[in-house]
């Protein structure tokens, strides 16, 4: 019982402020990632309509605290359940048109399902385990954009999926296990998806020579607060568009070439194109006019026999669901770099996207090794300046 009252501190309607007063959020943010952790490791509770999302801030909170065996676990706990739920069935449609938003499981925006896939294969590939983390960048991918599974490819009709790290890291994959056409393909759209700054990253030859491929996470990711009519509908803080932050990489005290943005969460999160029931839990905010019920008997989008039904399920009103995934980042960037065997010094400085004189962060790191046999995977969340820490 004591987990369930901890818990409630992170959930339900109006939780934009819970939110950020969770105990396990304030301790991420503020890089206490072990403590986070522990909060969410004592506090997740199954079953529980919420236990995906507790899934993915404990994942989110592992992986940064190099605890990467629980955030496997954490992430593969959430995919079983955000998969296991369709967003456009008829009977989910109905749902989200008469119910209260925020008993439901949740199972996340398709930006948050494609992450949690994306992190889950992200773990794969530091392992090495190349058809693992294939089938997770593919399903990351497929959750914004559907493609031929057969061949990683991708279909006209598709919504426009802009992960460019799913299809950058499933390209590399695609190399390391030798299928030289798929991989660059795969490069290529994440050349397409990335924009023309970040072409160079996506050159087959140059990460066929790479043994080491830094991933660098900056700012917050999106942040749900209601609007529109009744304000019924989720809708992203603008806030958080002008903290972005652009890192400048050093190794062994020179300066390396900029690393490539292959994400940005915000502009993906803002297109809605993939969501039917978005539409419809802004109905819900008008559907007391008649009008507008004339005009969805009108269209099609409810049968006359329901009407009535609708008119009295929203009489009593309806709450907005604004639970979502905090902890992710606005940005991902990418930089693959071929290193010859030994230690090496890292330096990361994060500088504000206003030109700013004073760097926001400095991390630096003494100890970066790399051996021939194997390829490096090193992932950096920014952060507070660190000095002399070891990757």
């Amino acid at each position: 019982m004591a987990g369930c009252v901890a818990l409630a501190g992170c959930m339900g309607p109006g939780r934009s402020k819970a939110a950020i007063d969770c105990p396990g959020v304030q301790s991420f943010n503020q890089y206490a990632y072990g403590d986070a952790v522990a909060y969410f490791r004592a506090n997740r509770v199954m079953p529980h309509v919420d236990y995906a999302l507790e899934s993915l801030r404990l994942g989110s909170a592992a992986i940064a605290a190099g605890q990467y065996a629980e955030a496997k676990q954490a992430f593969r706990d959430a995919v079983g359940i955000l998969d296991s739920f369709h967003t456009n069935t008829d009977l989910q449609k109905w749902a989200a048109l008469v119910g209260q938003e925020t008993v439901k499981v949740f199972k996340g925006e398709p930006y948050e399902r494609a992450m949690a896939h994306y992190y889950l294969g992200l773990l794969y590939y530091a392992e090495a385990d190349y058809g693992n983390a294939s089938a997770c960048f593919r399903n990351a991918l497929f959750k914004l954009k559907v493609y031929d599974e057969q061949n990683d490819l991708q279909t006209d009709d598709a919504a426009e999926s802009e992960l460019g790290i799913a299809w950058y890291l499933l390209a590399r994959c695609r190399q390391r296990m030798n299928d030289v056409e798929n991989s660059k393909r795969c490069f290529q759209y994440a050349s397409e998806a990335s924009g023309a700054a970040a072409h160079w990253v996506s050159e087959f030859a140059l990460n066929a020579k790479s043994n080491v491929v830094l991933i660098i996470e900056t700012g917050k990711g999106p942040y749900k607060t209601p609007y529109g009519p009744n304000a019924v509908l989720a809708d992203l803080n603008p806030i958080f568009a002008s903290r972005a932050v652009i890192p400048d990489v050093w190794i062994d005290g020179h300066q390396a070439p900029a690393p490539a943005q292959l994400v940005n969460l915000r502009r993906i999160a803002a297109k809605r194109k993939w969501q039917t029931l978005d539409t419809i839990r802004y109905v819900k905010g008008f559907l007391s006019s008649g009008i507008a019920v004339q005009q969805l008997q009108a269209t099609g989008a409810l049968e006359r026999s329901i009407l009535n039904v609708v008119g009295t399920a929203l009489g009593a009103g309806v709450s907005y669901d604004i639970r979502h995934w905090e902890l992710m980042p606005e940005s991902i960037f990418v930089l693959p770099l071929a290193l010859a065997p030994g230690s090496h010094t890292l330096k990361i400085i994060y500088r504000d996207t206003r030109d700013s004189e004073l760097p926001w962060h400095t991390q630096e790191y003494g100890q970066v090794d790399v051996t021939a046999a194997k390829e490096r995977l090193l992932w950096v969340r920014c952060g507070p300046k660190i000095e002399g820490g070891r990757l």
